[in-house]
């Protein structure tokens, strides 16, 4: 938590991920596409600087792969503050969505939960398994493409809730 603090772009682009989302959202239901949360819930696994803290500095991932039972001791308390984040996140996207009348129910809370879950813990595994070694400034890996497969992977998820949410109830054969 003291490393996120002491860099104010992992503060900032918290703000501005969730405001561009809810700018977004707002105007998705606007046009019409009515589960447009959804997507918004799943662009909030996008935020770069939460997704990068290992690879973003250099002899911490030595000093991790060193350490015994890292998985216990550093990455899984690592998903769990990046879990708080995007449920923070999440109900503040909520929250103002709220605020602007759109009227959201249990089924948004309950995805909001499990992407959030998800997020973590695939962000966590990735920085594990594969944090981004080829780099030399630090916005190389603010726009390394690996910070897209959680939010394209769970875009595709909220896509395929939206649409068995809009197909028809199925007939039951009862006589």
């Amino acid at each position: 938590m003291r490393y996120i603090i002491s860099n104010r772009s992992y503060l900032i682009s918290p703000v501005i991920t969730v405001a561009f989302i809810c700018f977004l959202v707002i105007n998705m239901k606007n046009m019409g596409f009515n589960d447009g949360i959804l997507i918004g819930l799943a662009l909030i696994s996008m935020n770069t600087p939460l997704g990068i803290v290992v690879s973003s500095n250099r002899g911490l991932h030595s000093k991790l792969n060193s350490m015994p039972s890292k998985l216990k001791n550093f990455f899984i308390p690592y998903a769990c503050v990046l879990f708080v984040y995007y449920i923070i996140a999440s109900s503040v996207l909520i929250t103002v969505l709220s605020f602007f009348g759109i009227i959201l129910s249990m089924k948004i809370i309950a995805v909001s939960i499990l992407f959030s879950l998800q997020s973590a813990v695939a962000t966590a595994f990735m920085e594990d398994k594969s944090h981004i070694t080829n780099w030399k400034v630090e916005t190389d890996l603010w726009h390394n493409p690996r910070k897209y497969i959680v939010p394209i992977v769970l875009t595709l998820e909220a896509g395929l809730i939206s649409l068995v949410n809009s197909l028809p109830p199925k007939e039951t054969g009862a006589l």
